[in-house]
């Protein structure tokens, strides 16, 4: 990686404030985010969700389509809310999760994907979440369009030099699922704009063809790496934790597609359980749904990703009276996200000067040379109904 892509990824991590913000900075484009100094970009972390800016209608819910479920022992990919619902548009986040944002991906089936000869974009074709799932009018998101099949990321390139990105083994078709990659789609970008528009059209410099390099699914790990067609110019690869250790505890935040939805940002949340016995995977109560499978889990404190999320707790029940669905509240308590670790993945991923970095920043930060940074995930609270209301949803298995 040059010292130019490196120093794209850095300036985008200088916050505006270590505060919630109140005001609209200048759409960041990629020309604002390339010819910085690394140094003392990482020594100011911080800012919060743009509260200020209008949020569009959206919503959340189970894909009838997304990829089977419990194959070789491995857990059904659905997943659930835990206490508030703490999800958020990408465009509304701070500019550190924004530029994280900028290199996760959606995998998109060819059926909702068409290439316009004329615009030379691709046009994305879909129902929005509210019709497409049949939900109880006034879920969150309920207008958004639900294209994504899964979730992922981009994290550099293999030992041949071609770049990568994950997903969960089980959004693959050599582990059962719809996603072809001979046939369907890697999207960049999948998300609604600062100003509000939903993904309509992606342009083809952001669609990629992929042939999968390596895949499991099983009751110890669910993971999937897929080499790109050519190098997604513009994105720059996202940090991983090769050490595979994590502490219970530890803050987290995932960056995917819940039900397909543009993309959203989730955090508030832990790690519940950091070594689930005789498995790969760690759990935690991020809000995440099905079409999160794939999604980077990061280490709030680190910046680095964690883990692949592959599985949870249902996202929502029917209600055969009225035939629709309704979105199931779990409480404050538990936390069955369940991730593969990432360092399962690391031996195929060659090491980045960015990733070097980080190390060394964690590593200051446990030894209190630094402070690690606030990205004001904890301010995105929306209620969920009470627990009463939810009855005996909360105790709901997989």
């Amino acid at each position: 990686m040059r010292n130019r892509t490196i120093a794209a990824l850095i300036i985008a991590l200088i916050p505006a404030g270590l505060i919630v913000k109140r005001h609209i900075a200048a759409p960041v484009t990629p020309a604002d985010l390339r010819d910085a100094p690394i140094s003392e970009a990482f020594d100011q972390l911080g800012g919060g969700v743009s509260e200020d800016i209008p949020m569009p209608e959206a919503a959340p819910a189970t894909d009838p389509s997304s990829p089977a479920s419990g194959q070789n022992g491995a857990p059904r990919p659905i997943a659930a809310i835990y206490g508030d619902d703490n999800r958020v548009d990408v465009y509304a986040a701070n500019k550190t999760i924004r530029l994280l944002a900028d290199s996760s991906i959606s995998l998109i089936l060819s059926r909702n994907l068409i290439f316009d000869e004329i615009s030379g974009n691709y046009r994305v074709e879909t129902e929005n979440l509210e019709t497409k799932f049949k939900l109880v009018p006034g879920h969150r998101f309920a207008k958004q369009p639900a294209a994504a099949y899964c979730s992922g990321a981009y994290v550099g390139q293999s030992k041949e030099g071609r770049p990568l990105v994950f997903t969960a083994g089980h959004c693959v078709q050599e582990n059962g699922a719809m996603f072809a990659c001979g046939r369907d789609k890697v999207v960049f970008g999948y998300a609604v704009s600062r100003s509000g528009k939903m993904p309509s059209a992606i342009p083809a410099k952001e669609v990629f063809n992929c042939r999968v390099l390596a895949h499991r699914l099983d009751s110890v790990a669910d993971y999937a790496l897929l080499e790109l067609d050519r190098r997604p110019a513009g994105h720059d690869p996202l940090a991983i934790n090769r050490g595979g250790a994590i502490k219970k505890n530890t803050s987290v935040f995932v960056i995917g597609h819940p039900s397909g939805l543009p993309a959203k940002v989730a955090g508030d949340a832990v790690v519940r359980e950091a070594d689930i016995e005789g498995t790969r995977f760690f759990s935690s109560n991020l809000d995440t749904f099905g079409g999160n499978s794939g999604s980077p889990v990061f280490n709030e404190k680190t910046l680095m990703i964690e883990g692949i999320l592959v599985s949870g707790r249902k996202d929502y029940d029917p209600n055969p009276a009225i035939g629709r669905r309704t979105a199931i509240w779990y409480g404050n308590s538990g936390g069955a996200e369940r991730a593969t670790k990432i360092s399962e993945i690391a031996a195929y991923i060659q090491p980045t000067p960015i990733e070097a970095y980080l190390h060394q920043r964690s590593q200051e930060i446990e030894e209190g040379l630094r402070k690690a940074p606030d990205l004001g995930l904890s301010k995105v609270r929306v209620a969920m109904p009470s627990p009463a209301a939810a009855g005996e949803q909360d105790e709901r298995p997989i």
